[in-house]
This record gives C-alpha cells, structure tokens and sequence, in this order.
C-alpha cells in the first residue's frame, strides 16, 4: 500500500484535494448567498475565486511541489494556473450546453463525464506545465499569445448577426444561409426545393450548426473560421521572420480591412458568412505554400490537406481558388525548371484526390436526392448569369479594384507589395506578389461593389503585411538608421490613418453589443418586428408566405417561423430573367394562393404579372393602414412596404 501510495502520490493528493475545492465553493457559495444575502452572480463568483485559490495553495504547496520562487515566476504560476481553471470551466458549461440542451443527453450522465474531462485536463496541465519551472515561463508566453490571437478573432466575430448578445435574425445571405439550412434539417433540398446559388457546403456546415443552436451554432462556425485564420495568418508571418508581437501587429494590420468587409452597417453582417468560412482554407493552405517555399520540402498529408481545402473553398467560394490557382503555377514552373518531374506527379495526384475527396461525396449526395441538375444549374449557370447580369465588362472591374482600395490598409498593403518588388525583389516576394495579384483579380471578376468581396484579398496581404513587421528596427542601444527611420514613420502613418480608427470602432460596437443584451431581448429592426407581427395576424404557423423581392425578405421567413410558397425565397430581376424563373413562379402562385403577400409598394406599378396575380385573386391591402383601398395608379410612398391578404374562399 506505501509503495502504490508513494507511486500515486500526486493523483491521490490531486483528487483529495480537488473534493476539498469543492467543499470550499460550496461552503463559500452557501455563506455568500445565504448569510451576507448576495445574488446569485455576484455568490458564484466570490466562490469561484476562493476555490481556485484554495485549489491553487494546495496544488502547489502539497500536490505538485512547486518550486518556482521570486514574485514574476509566481506571478506567472499564478496566470497560468487560473486561466487554465477558466478554460476547463468553459469546457464544461460548452459539454453541458451541446449535450445536454441541445442532444436532449442525460444530464446527470453527462456531468459526471464533463467533470472527468476537466480534472484530467487540469491535471495534465499543471503536471506538465503550471507547475514545472522548466516549461512555464515557456507555456506562459504562449498562452499570452494564444489569448492575444483569439481575443482580436473574437472582437471580428462579436459584430456579427448571431453573436451571444445581438440574437439577430439575419439579413440578405445571412438570412438565406438560416432558411436553406432549415430547409435541409427539414428533408428538404438546396436547390431543388429552394432557389440560390452559393456554395452546397454553405448549406450543409449551416444545417449542421443549426442542430446545436439555430443562432450560436453559426455563430460558433463563424467565430472558429476568424481563429483559425488568426492563427495561420500568425504562423506565417513568424516564418517570415516576425517575432511574436511583431507578428500580432502584422495579424491586425492585416485583419483590420476585415471589419469593413464583414459589416455593412450596424445591424451585423451582410453575406460575409460564405466568404468568412473558406478564409481559413485559404489561409491555411497559404502556410503549407509558404513552408514549402522556403525549405522545398513537404510531407504527402499537407498536399492533400491542400487539396481537401481547395475542393471546400470550390463549394463555397469559388474566387478563393486563386490561392491554389497560383501557387500551384508557381510550384508547377518551379518543378519543370529544376526537372523535378517525379515529384510534380506526386504533387498532382495527391492534391487531385484532396479535391476529389471533398467534392465527390457532396456530388452523390445531390444526385441520391434529385437535385444535381439543379446545382449546376444555379450554381455554375446562374453564377455566371448573375456576374455578366450586374457587373458585366472591363469598367465595372475596373471600378470594383478601386472600390477595394477604399479599405482601411488595402492600398497600404498593395503599395508596399509593389515597392518590395521593386527595392528587393527576392524569389518569395514575386511568388507572393503572383498570389496577391491573384487575389485581388478574382475579388474584382463579378464586377459588383459588394464589400464581403474583399475578404477574397486578404490571403494576398499577409506577405506585404508580414514582412512590413519584420523589417520594423528593434532598439538595441543604438541610434536608427535612415532606413529604420523610414520604415518606422511608414508603420506609424499606416496605424495612425488606417488602423485605430477601425479597431476603436470594432471595440465601440462590441460594448455597445453587449450593453444592447441587458436593455432588449429583440434587437431586429422595427420594420422586421412590424411585418412579422402582421405575417403573425394573417396566418397559421403551417401556411406558407410569399415575400416578393423586398428587404428585409430573408428575415422574415426566420422570424415569423414561416416557409415560401415556391422555392423562390426572394425574387429579383436577376433570378426573374434566368430561364424559365418567370413563369415558374408564377404557376407556382397561382397553384398555391398562399394567404399574405408582401412587397414593396412600388413594384405594383412596375411588376404587371404580380400586379395580376394579386387583383385576380382577390388580394386586399392590410397593412398599413393608410395604404388600405389604394390602387397602383394612386400616389404614395413607393418605397414603403405593403402586406397582402387573401380571404379564405
């Protein structure tokens, strides 16, 4: 029994312990609330911290013997120590919440196993780390890094539409992005039972995240997709020789166009979504380039993660591919120079099969459910309908570049890009300018001034961004040189101009996110709330709605919980003229009648065929009320939008 004892010493000593924590937060909680009469928040938390504490004193005097000494070696221990209580305490609530609410798992069975996880991970954490002298200034540097990246992915992510505090229901494709994967949770089809013409691995990631939390769950693929990015965008500027908090800045500099790509106005993001989830496969990708480049070596999974992440961004955003497009040429003129041939096919056929991979099993899945014509039919012909129909000819690329360049550190990135080729011009900054010019020529192809667009570039400027940093002098008790002097008021203009203004305003909209939470549990616009409160009067929660080609049109099939009566959720010209939409649409109306029309009131004069449909069937205006018993030869506000009311027959 000594022998186990002594053996086990620290896990015994660690789970005695750890009940004695317990009994403390109890103890504390039970006193807190019950005898100095606190509420529950303020009673958990005093709690908390004096069982961490008390865990802390103990694990380090009696548990793991720590023989860290002096107030910054400690100080550090102490850092360490909570952060790893708080991100194991995350674990938990994060366990309960997925398996409890939303996979309906037995509470109990699922808290005892929650509670196994975070006492092993906590464990592991300060055997290895919190308490080992040797590895805790190194794990503390990283976990003040690793909290550095995260904290600016989720000041980026907090501004959007579904984030915890904003409980917004979506506007434009965020909005169709909710209805399609509702749609599919539903045993329905993109596509086939609803009409748009973005990426299916949109849909299918949006369904999925649907059946965590049909808010959060997006949220929490959005928020992943921004940290992922964060961290490839952080690893590439430190092979290129940033340190680490040069490294941070360049990740900012780089990240700040970002917030104007992302938000449109103040109620959240509008189509950043599709954009935002293949940002990390680019840049991701973008990392294994860059290693390869510089050492010419790389390992069989990385060309085929390559090409995994190259099939996912061909299913949701195709533009991206100019990542891969060109650094693929760079690679294939590389191997064909150096007469590398063999490995050329290595390379090819891995990436193929990465591609393959992902595509071909989203492909069947379309085919098995009928609805493979219909994909290639919006996705690949509408695609290119939609782009000649709204951005068509050489001006609009031409007027899309310089709209980018209204950007925050767009033009910044660029000009510096152009003067490294032009003052060093080593092999790695032409490789990159290719990409960089790559990715700026795909973001402008559709021709339309849709800032989300913008999120196609932002591969393209890490390098420029990067090597800024880098070359940024470090003081080292000697004076700068005219060169350093430059570099320095360069970095300083592109702070000054570009960099704080948009940072304050993205930590502005975040307190005001957060202040919104405790004044109002909706915080849609007042025009959503209005029509969805009339969708509310005149129909039944199965009855199907239609909204004709009018804002907030996506929203208010989500908030009022209603389906569309074709599978035309919304109407514009663009889909009106492709095909045989037109006619379609309107035998579908006339089959299914559905009992309230929306629109905008101005389209009763342009649109005759909806016009006709509405007099022929005996539609009656019911909100507003002074629009009621207007006619469409009568004045009014054309842009105000209008509820139609079919009477049961």
């Amino acid at each position: 029994m000594k022998k186990l004892f002594l053996k086990y010493k620290d896990i015994i000593s660690y789970l005695f312990f750890g009940v004695c924590t317990t009994a403390v937060n109890i103890i504390a909680y039970w006193f807190c609330s019950y005898a100095m009469h606190l509420s529950t928040i303020p009673a958990t938390a005093i709690a908390w911290i004096l069982a961490v504490a008390f865990a802390y004193v103990t694990n380090r005097k009696w548990v793991f013997n720590s023989k860290a000494k002096g107030a910054k070696a400690i100080a550090r221990e102490i850092a360490s120590f909570v952060a790893c209580r708080l991100l194991t305490g995350i674990l938990d609530v994060a366990i309960m919440y997925i398996f409890v609410d939303r996979l309906n798992c037995p509470d109990l069975l699922i808290k005892i196993i929650s509670n196994i996880i975070v006492i092993v991970v906590n464990y592991i954490a300060s055997k290895l780390f919190i308490f080992n002298e040797k590895q805790n200034s190194a794990f503390f540097k990283k976990s003040l890094i690793f909290t550095a990246v995260a904290a600016i992915a989720l000041s980026l992510a907090m501004l959007s539409d579904w984030a915890p505090f904003r409980h917004l229901d979506g506007f434009c494709d965020t909005g169709v992005y909710k209805y399609v994967g509702q749609v599919i949770r539903d045993g329905g089809m993109p596509y086939k039972d609803v009409f748009d013409h973005k990426g299916p691995l949109m849909y299918i990631l949006q369904a999925v995240s649907g059946y965590v939390d049909e808010y959060r769950g997006e949220w929490i693929l959005e928020f992943l997709a921004i940290t992922i990015s964060a961290f490839a965008i952080y690893a590439i500027a430190r092979r290129l020789g940033c340190k680490p908090l040069k490294a941070i800045l360049a990740l900012i500099i780089v990240f700040t166009p970002l917030y104007s790509f992302y938000t449109l106005s103040d109620n959240g993001h509008v189509g950043g979504c599709c954009c935002l989830l293949a940002l990390p496969l680019a840049t991701l990708s973008a990392l294994i380039f860059t290693k390869y480049l510089q050492t010419k070596k790389i390992k069989n999974i990385s060309v085929f993660l390559c090409g995994l992440m190259c099939g996912g961004a061909l299913m949701l955003r195709p533009n991206l591919v100019a990542v891969w497009a060109a650094f693929g040429i760079i690679i294939l003129v590389d191997c064909i120079r150096e007469k590398r041939i063999r490995e050329l096919w290595r390379f090819v056929g891995l990436f193929f099969l990465g591609v393959v991979a992902l595509i071909v099993p989203i492909l069947i899945w379309l085919a098995a459910n009928g609805a493979l014509g219909d994909f290639f039919e919006q996705y690949i012909e509408f695609n290119l309908y939609y782009s000649n129909y709204y951005g068509g000819g050489i001006p609009s690329k031409i007027r899309e570049f310089f709209y980018l360049m209204n950007f925050a550190v767009v033009p910044f990135s660029v000009i510096y890009m152009i003067y490294r080729l032009v003052a060093h011009r080593t092999k790695l900054d032409i490789y990159f300018a290719i990409m960089y010019a790559a990715c700026i020529f795909m973001a402008i192809l559709p021709g339309n001034d849709f800032p989300h667009y913008g999120s196609i570039i932002i591969p393209g400027m890490i390098y420029p961004c990067a090597m800024l940093c880098a070359s940024l002098p470090e003081r080292k008790g000697k004076k700068y040189s005219e060169s350093d002097a430059r570099t320095m008021v360069v970095a300083l203009a592109i702070i000054a101009i570009a960099i704080c203004p948009t940072w304050v305003e993205i930590f502005r909209k975040d307190i005001s996110s957060f202040q919104a939470r405790t004044t109002t549990t909706n915080r849609n616009d007042p025009l959503t709330v209005q029509l969805t409160e009339q969708i509310h009067k005149y129909t039944e929660p199965d009855d199907e709605i239609v909204v004709y080609d009018t804002y907030p049109y996506p929203t208010l099939y989500n908030h009022s919980g209603r389906r569309s009566a074709t599978r035309f959720m919304f109407f514009t010209e663009s889909v009106e003229s492709f095909k045989n939409n037109h006619e379609e649409y309107y035998s579908t109306l006339e089959e299914k009648k559905p009992k309230v029309v929306i629109m905008w009131s101005h389209d009763l004069v342009y649109k005759e065929s909806m016009k006709e449909f509405l007099s022929h069937n005996n539609y009656t205006a019911v909100w507003p009320e002074q629009f009621e018993g207007k006619t469409a030869d009568d004045e009014f506000d054309p842009y105000i939008r209008v509820v139609f009311y079919r009477p049961a027959d």
